[in-house]
């Protein structure tokens, strides 16, 4: 059966990648650390991960189904998971009641999952002191606000050289 890789993300706008790239890009040279691309910065609302088509074309149905303003986001502040003794993930901070709501409202239609609202700009393979500092300098930084109008669900192509996202349906909000 032919399974595709699939994720509901929302895509930021030009301005907000660019400025989170060019921080991003402090952290390019450092040995064991994966920048990621410009054009695949998102938030993550949630990852379905391998679906069937028929999967797929439930999980559209179900998502047809919620209604909700468009909303803004502010995008601020780096941070790191797990935590920052022991960095895997580098990501952004994004603050929003409604972002917060809109993960209820898709929670609802599927099984409950944590939401952590984050932006990832880089993986991290092994620990290197440069990291912390990039965060000390980053943890405050403000890179701006945008407005949400639409999530999208996307498909996930892995390749050697990183993943590759497809829009799969987009969902507008009112």
């Amino acid at each position: 059966m032919n399974m595709t890789r699939c994720f509901l993300s929302i895509d930021l706008s030009k301005e907000i990648k660019d400025k989170i790239f060019s921080l991003s890009n402090e952290l390019k040279d450092l040995k064991d650390v994966k920048v990621v691309e410009k054009e695949n910065l998102h938030i993550t609302l949630r990852f379905f991960g391998d679906k069937s088509e028929k999967e797929i074309e439930d999980i559209i149905k179900k998502l047809r189904n919620i209604r909700m303003n468009s909303f803004n986001i502010k995008i601020s502040g780096a941070g790191s998971f797990p935590n920052e003794k022991f960095v895997r993930v580098l990501w952004i901070g994004v603050q929003s009641k409604e972002l917060y709501e809109l993960a209820e409202k898709i929670n609802a239609l599927f099984s409950k999952e944590r939401f952590e609202s984050h932006i990832t700009i880089a993986r991290v393979k092994k620990q290197n002191p440069l990291i912390s500092k990039f965060l000390d300098k980053n943890r405050n930084i403000d890179i701006g606000e945008m407005v949400v109008k639409k999530f999208v669900l996307k498909k996930s192509t892995l390749t050697p050289s990183g993943p590759i996202y497809e829009d799969l349906e987009e969902f507008i909000l009112f």
